[in-house]
């Protein structure tokens, strides 16, 4: 009797802990249902919010936020374990980005999430962190010495691409993506600026170089952290997307860390003497800051390296594949721009005929000039056309290159 007496009590102990879990549970999917009845956004559902409809939508996520900006100025996306506050009020994006921004740091889940790939850079880090990234990049990228590199090399990216056209077009090819041709422009561009290394990705041929590879497909699985609740378990046990990123970060880190160590030695042969360094970014912030314990750490320097390419190659793909896109939308723009052009060439002395079209004599006109052509758009040039500014600023209004911030 006495162990029937006990087998009940215990019988009727789990029952009153399941009865216990239960209510609270039944309370929990009650309050946030009640919590996100009248917020505005997509459906939240009790304990799964809307990670539902924000998984379905993953491929086209920035059109599936539109459709909320649309409706709501500020809006709710709840999910498993995290919410999301969306806004577009310009009154409260100001006092964030602008007025109290030292109190919207990126915190500790975004920083969790996304240190893999972007480490301790500029993206993702707060306080003393940030204020050395800030400093180390403000210094340097808009010296007039880097400026002037930086022109020079997308001179030169420009005119290989105006090169490459003029091959397949003589080919007989008609149709060309040109967002990949502008991604390739733009990593080459944007690596060889940082780090004085021309990774030749920008060709007829259209390989795909190992590095590139590696760096974006290491960014595409780390943005999927920020949608998966169970990717740390994932992590744990090197399951699917965790296993793919970390054999990507792996090549990546290796092929950075070569590099940084090459650009070491280089500087110290150079004796302190800042007219002998490459102009790359990273051989400068290497001797410029050579007393800064921090500038002594690899792994900083990854990180600052990581964060510029990054900022670099998206914003440039994005803005040059819309701009090209809007202005082969509107004919009568692109005669506008170039008729600007050679009015601002005439006026300095050089009298080129600027023609559009696909027949033998543009061709040949554009394989024999371009590259005189190209490198009188110095920045007095540039800042002179005024047709072309509009233009590209009004293609970023429609289609900015960072629609989402963080």
């Amino acid at each position: 009797m006495t162990n029937i007496s006990v087998f009940n009590f215990e019988v009727f102990g789990v029952a009153k802990w399941v009865d216990v879990v239960v209510g609270l549970l039944a309370c929990l999917c009650i309050y946030q249902f009640l919590q996100h009845k009248s917020s505005p956004g997509p459906r939240a559902w009790p304990i799964f919010g809307s990670t539902f409809e924000l998984f379905s939508n993953v491929g086209q996520l920035h059109d599936w936020i539109l459709k909320y900006a649309q409706q709501y100025d500020t809006f709710r996306v709840s999910t498993f374990l995290s919410n999301y506050i969306f806004t577009v009020d310009p009154v409260i994006m100001e006092y964030v980005f602008k007025k109290n921004w030292k109190n919207y740091g990126k915190g500790k889940v975004i920083s969790s999430q996304l240190t893999a790939f972007y480490g301790n850079g500029i993206f993702i880090s707060d306080g003393e962190q940030w204020e050395w990234n800030r400093q180390i990049l403000q210094r340097q990228l808009f010296s007039s010495i880097h400026t002037k590199y930086n022109l020079d090399l997308h001179i030169e990216a420009g005119i290989e691409v105006s090169s490459m056209l003029i091959q397949l077009a003589s080919k007989g090819i008609r149709e060309i993506e040109m967002q990949d041709v502008f991604r390739r422009m733009a990593f080459d561009s944007i690596f060889q600026n940082v780090c004085g290394v021309k990774l030749k990705s920008l060709s007829s041929s259209f390989l795909e170089i190992d590095f590139i590879k590696a760096f974006e497909t290491a960014k595409v699985q780390t943005n999927r952290r920020t949608f998966d609740p169970f990717w740390k378990l994932k992590r744990f046990l090197l399951l699917g997307p965790e296993a793919i990123l970390k054999e990507n970060l792996t090549f990546m880190d290796e092929f950075l860390y070569k590099i940084i160590e090459k650009r070491r030695n280089e500087v110290k042969d150079q004796n302190d003497a800042l007219q002998d360094v490459n102009g790359d970014l990273l051989s400068r912030i290497l001797l410029l800051f050579k007393d800064d314990p921090k500038v002594d750490s690899d792994q900083n320097i990854r990180d600052v390296i990581v964060n510029i390419i990054e900022a670099g190659r998206r914003t440039t793909v994005e803005a040059l594949s819309w701009s090209f896109f809007m202005i082969c939308s509107h004919p009568h723009v692109e005669t506008k721009i170039l008729q600007e052009l050679s009015k601002i060439m005439e006026g300095k002395g050089v009298c080129a005929p600027i023609q559009h079209g696909h027949n033998t004599k543009d061709n040949e006109f554009f394989i024999n000039n371009v590259a005189t052509y190209a490198h009188l758009l110095n920045h007095d040039t540039l800042s002179e056309m005024h047709y072309l500014h509009a233009t590209v600023t009004e293609s970023l209004r429609l289609y900015p290159s960072v629609p989402v911030e963080r």
